[in-house]
């Protein structure tokens, strides 16, 4: 399975036991790390095993997977985008990270709408959230390019490091 994009050498495809060496390698990094809440940090091979393994046994709950790997022809691995909280014919909230090499060269803004296309379409989503760290603008962008409005602010939402952080909240609706 492949989903296109908008550039011809970026597209999703499912999460690979090979990937291991290059997402160990690129979770290493504390700013990619930053913008993440519930990655492990230091991340390394046991936590990807554990992933694999959570992302098979969720692709055969839902019979297609939730979770896909960002690539770069001709398979290079340069990321991760998935859902969480998926319900069938409802909604979702989507997740994103990216390799910090491969960071302002605009993946993201190239990604996220064709998998939320793909998720309203298999999973007859009507509506898909993200919420993201108040300072993380970059991400924000993201998300407004691929049609997705802000909704609000969520005042100390999250808690990371021992601090309370405000996560702004955006959603793409049909």
């Amino acid at each position: 399975m492949q989903i296109a994009t908008t550039r011809p050498d970026i597209y999703l495809s499912p999460f690979q036991p090979s990937d291991s060496t290059a997402c160990v390698e690129l979770l290493q990094e504390k700013d990619v790390h930053e913008g993440l809440l519930l990655m492990p940090y230091p991340y390394g091979p046991s936590d990807f095993e554990a992933w694999v393994s959570f992302v098979a046994e969720e692709t055969a709950l839902l019979q297609s997977p939730g979770q896909l790997a960002i690539r770069q022809s001709p398979g290079r691995f340069l990321g991760g985008i998935g859902t969480k909280d998926l319900v069938l014919g409802h909604r979702c909230e989507i997740g994103y990270w990216l390799g910090k090499p491969y960071w302002g060269q605009g993946v993201m803004p190239t990604v996220v709408g064709p998998f939320c296309e793909y998720l309203h379409e298999t999973f007859s989503l009507v509506r898909i959230t993200a919420t993201v760290f108040a300072n993380n603008p970059a991400s924000m962008r993201v998300l407004e390019k691929c049609g997705f409005q802000r909704e609000g602010t969520l005042r100390k939402h999250y808690r990371k490091h021992g601090r309370f952080i405000d996560g702004v909240l955006f959603a793409k609706v049909w």
